[in-house]
């Protein structure tokens, strides 16, 4: 593969395999306070419901975005993580505000 082979599977058709509908979400705490988890899951509704059982405050979903093609949404999730490296708390969280996380998102 070329150096910019990261580029190239974007103009490859997708593997039928990984057309499954995908959301890349942030969720944290209702008004959006520090930490916030940034992840990918098929159903964020479900994901939420399984975060809220081990959590001792509440939880929401504070942004999602929607993705028909599960490799650019886990793209995305990457160069988030990436992004977000000096900010890491542990596992997919991170020290950030739901407002820093979405912004990165839509940037």
């Amino acid at each position: 593969m070329s150096q910019n082979s990261h580029y190239e599977k974007w103009d490859r058709p997708p593997d039928p395999a990984t057309m499954r509908p995908v959301q890349v979400y942030v969720i944290g705490q209702p008004g959006g306070a520090a930490p916030v988890k940034i992840g990918i899951a098929a159903d964020v509704q479900a994901r939420l419901h399984t975060l809220q059982i081990g959590s001792p405050v509440p939880l929401a979903v504070l942004h999602a975005i929607a993705f028909t093609v599960r490799d650019h949404a886990r793209q995305l999730e990457r160069m988030a993580h990436s992004s977000l490296n000096q900010k890491h708390s542990h596992g997919e969280w991170f020290a950030i505000t739901g407002d820093e996380a979405v912004t990165l998102l839509a940037g």
